[in-house]
């Protein structure tokens, strides 16, 4: 569509930039001399060069609070040049839809549909260079209906191309796209010394350099110092000649620009030798650094040439390092991430992983000369359980020898070129992205499809949701810490229901598939239109935590609420002044979606009727995951972790902080173990609230972490001795009579500011109260002393907190809940 250059001529626009990625800043703009859009966005999702003149703009721009959706917005980009007499030189722009721009993530807050506000532009360098040396700045216009509004870029992907730009020589000179308070750019300057050719020979090289006036001396520069390279002087420009440093081994890690560019390590000392060189050359002008001036010179040398800040040519030297030239996810069933490329040194024998906070994934290598292939498999078992992805997140790929040193494989412009795009199968959703260092780091997200992903495309199966559209089953919903695990209560009552009423249908929410969910039953991923139908359909909804806005109950179905702890810090209203009115009013509306409620005791009936104010049937029948504590054997859970027959079993098990979202450390459990000796083993295990967002503890020998193991009352089961802080759990550990013991170092604050408690451990609690290291590992060695001290408090914590756990629960708890809410169709209980 054709650029209106005289409504051009009259229009500036200001906003605010804000850059995401490696390369995070906020900036602020000058006073617009056009009014500006309302609620303007304008995201460059990537910055792409198709071949030395051609660049590609992909993005999105809309007026959040315009309405565009049913209507197809005429979307024009511009490059505007600085001055007093702009020129303005228009790009093609072919629409482009992509739900990716309903995303909240990405800037939308409202259910309107922006997906026809995506865009592609592509540009050519030759007609931003006819008028010379030049700032040119990139806008963007959005007209639908009575609605017209421009501005720039506000916003830039960092994780890809729009990230790591790079500069090309043109015919006036060199092209430098650069993101600042203008948004995005591009720098036309006189030539700049630019890369044309390189030649490698071993440790030999030459580099064929075009510039303006004369070259007097070149060097390439590293942390190791200055290199002198000759000059050869020529009629189409430069060259220069000379060798490759070697590595000093006595500095084992060295890098010509640390940060977003610079290969990360966190440790040189447990990395391979490899050096980044710098191409210096002095001109009249002073010193000045080399360019790439083409794509050709990085797809010809991708081992050695390397791009860096604005296209400086980058050389690697090393022993062992790979370049990934291609990266491509295959399977559905049977996911595999292959990554392929080339490289320096022998990378047959190195370990290429992708890995999360809590989650690694390895893979297999082979090498043919100078090219390699990395594939790893992304669905992986643990504990025993069926093969299932990681969790959703950002993965880092990462290599090392066998030794485990750090091998630096980064990614070349090809592969950088593929973020932010994705690609979808039944486990996930891939997006390809590279973060500091070049480092490959795909992004998996939920399985939505394209007609899922959205603000307004979960708006729109809401409203399918609400309308009463899916009829309601004789099927039996399950969530157990909003789709986190299955386990806790839900689980009990499942396993009670297939025993006895296999025909049911049953069905687990699950955050993502990297949950574990029982044989023959369905998983149903958090927004996808399985999930909302499954909430619409069931008869009977059994979960262990708030159902949140997105439950509407219908006529027909009755919720369970089987809660996930007896209470001892505060909860509901009684946390008083730490609730803001908000919060109240959002909690006393969860309470209304409960038709019935479990409680373990007569203390946590009367907390549900006082905090909740809540009204509906209590079933006071004890917790069904205690059955398990009672009828079950730990043989097969021993053997699953690893635990020696002679071993005894300490579990860690603190709860989470309402002021902090990573795993609680004040106990080191590496120390403990060691300091326990060989016949003992330590589990930790973290609180289900922070094994998403938190790092894993990095554990020794002695040290298992299972805080992804399924299902908690499996290790209550087998541990001979608990250490917990707050946790709910030492309610339901008393059902075994094995001592616990309460690390505490924190007390004062929990409980007097934080949270706010029910209980005083330290006057009827059923061990002993600690605050230091050295006194759990005391109360450890002289465990039976300390069992005989606390006999008669333990006794009268059993009575008060666990009467009814006595292995019947879940029989119980089923048979009210199938007569207070019967199927429609009773043949289907057998």
């Amino acid at each position: 569509m054709p650029v209106d250059l005289g409504r051009l001529k009259r229009v500036a626009s200001s906003a605010v930039s804000v850059v995401t990625g490696p390369i995070a800043a906020r900036l602020a703009l000058p006073e617009g001399r056009f009014p500006a859009a309302h609620d303007w966005v304008a995201d460059l999702r990537s910055l792409r060069w198709l071949d030395d003149d051609r660049f590609e703009l992909v993005g999105w721009a809309y007026d959040r609070e315009v309405d565009y959706t049913g209507t197809q917005p005429a979307v024009q980009v511009w490059a505007q040049s600085e001055g007093a007499l702009p020129r303005f030189v228009p790009l093609e722009v072919t629409i482009d839809p992509s739900p990716e721009a309903n995303q909240l993530s990405n800037g939308a807050t409202r259910d309107a549909d922006y997906s026809g506000n995506c865009f592609r532009a592509v540009g050519s360098l030759a007609q931003l260079c006819r008028y010379g040396t030049r700032q040119w700045n990139f806008r963007v216009s959005v007209a639908a209906g009575a609605s017209r509004v421009q501005g720039q870029f506000t916003k830039v992907y960092g994780f890809g191309p729009a990230g790591y730009r790079t500069s090309r020589r043109c015919a006036a000179g060199t092209a430098l796209p650069r993101w600042s308070r203008t948004g995005l750019s591009i720098l036309v300057v006189p030539l700049l010394p630019t890369a044309t050719g390189i030649v490698s020979d071993g440790d030999r090289l030459s580099i064929d350099v075009a510039h303006r006036g004369t070259i007097t001396s070149a060097v390439l520069v590293s942390s190791q110092g200055r290199t002198k390279l000759e000059v050869q002087h020529g009629p189409q420009g430069s060259t220069l000649v000379g060798s490759l440093p070697a590595v000093d081994p006595a500095r084992p890690w060295q890098e010509a620009t640390p940060g977003v560019w610079g290969y990360p390590v966190d440790d040189p000392a447990t990395a391979l030798p490899w050096l980044q060189h710098r191409v210096l050359v002095r001109t009249a002008g002073g010193e000045k650094p080399v360019l790439i001036g083409s794509g050709e010179l990085l797809e010809a040398n991708p081992a050695l040439v390397e791009a860096g800040p604005d296209g400086e040519l980058r050389l690697d030297a090393g022993t062992t390092w790979g370049i990934i030239t291609g990266a491509e996810l295959v399977g559905d069933d049977s996911p595999v991430l292959r990554v392929s490329g080339r490289c320096s040194g022998d990378l047959a024998g190195a370990r290429f992983t992708l890995a999360n906070e809590r989650d690694t994934r390895s893979g297999s290598v082979t090498q043919d000369g100078d090219s390699f292939t990395a594939e790893i498999a992304l669905l992986e078992s643990h504990w025993d359980l069926a093969a299932l992805p990681p969790q959703i997140g950002r993965l880092t790929l990462k290599a090392t020898t066998a030794d485990g040193l750090v091998i630096p494989v980064r990614c070349a412009p090809g592969v950088i070129d593929k973020a932010p795009d994705s690609v979808w199968n039944r486990w996930f959703r891939l997006y390809y992205s590279v973060k500091a260092g070049k480092v490959l780091a795909p992004r998996l997200a939920i399985p939505l499809t394209t007609e899922e992903i959205g603000t307004h495309n979960q708006a729109r199966i809401r409203a399918q949701y609400e309308s009463g559209e899916w009829p309601i089953v004789d099927k039996m919903y399950f969530e157990s810490f909003y789709g986190r695990q299955c386990g806790c209560n839900p689980l009990a009552l499942r396993e009670e229901m297939v025993a006895r009423h296999p025909d049911v249908p049953r069905v687990w929410a699950v955050r993502d598939l990297s949950v574990a969910v029982p044989e023959g039953d369905e998983a149903v991923v958090d927004a996808t239109t399985a999930w909302w139908r499954a909430r619409a359909e069931a008869r009977w909804l059994v979960v262990n935590d708030w159902l949140r806005a997105r439950f509407t109950p219908r006529e027909g179905q009755t919720t369970l609420q089987t809660w996930h702890g007896t209470m001892y810090k505060k909860v509901g209203l009684d946390r008083g002044e730490q609730l803001d009115a908000e919060e109240r009013e959002f909690m006393l509306g969860e309470r209304k979606k409960w038709d019935l409620l479990l409680s373990q005791n007569p203390h946590s009936s009367r907390v549900f009727r006082e905090s909740y104010l809540s009204n509906p049937p209590i079933y006071e029948e004890g917790y069904p995951r205690n059955d398990l504590l009672v009828n079950g054997s730990g043989e097969r859970i021993r053997s699953v972790l690893g635990i020696q027959e002679d071993q005894k079993v300490v579990l860690y098990a603190p709860t989470w902080r309402d002021d902090r979202t990573e795993l609680i450390d004040y106990l080191d459990v590496n120390k403990l173990v060691a300091d326990l000796g060989g016949g003992y083993v330590v589990l930790l295990r973290a609180h289900s609230r922070v094994i998403r967002v938190g790092s894993a503890a990095k554990v020794g020998a002695g040290v298992i972490d299972v805080s992804t193991y399924p299902n908690t009352t499996d290790l209550l089961l087998i541990a001979d001795i608990m250490i917990t802080d707050y946790s709910s759990i030492m309610f339901d550990y008393a059902v075994t009579g094995r001592p616990m013991i309460f690390f505490t170092p924190d007390m004062a604050d929990y409980r007097d500011q934080l949270r706010g408690v029910y209980l005083d451990l330290e006057e009827v609690g059923p061990g002993p109260v600690v605050s230091t290291q050295d006194e759990v590992l005391a109360t450890i060695l002289g465990i039976d002393d300390v069992a005989q001290r606390f006999a008669e408090r333990y006794a009268q914590w059993q009575a008060d907190y666990t009467p009814w756990d006595d292995g019947g629960s879940s029989a119980r708890v089923l048979d009210r809940l199938l007569v207070d809410a019967p199927p429609a169709d009773p043949a289907i209980l057998g």
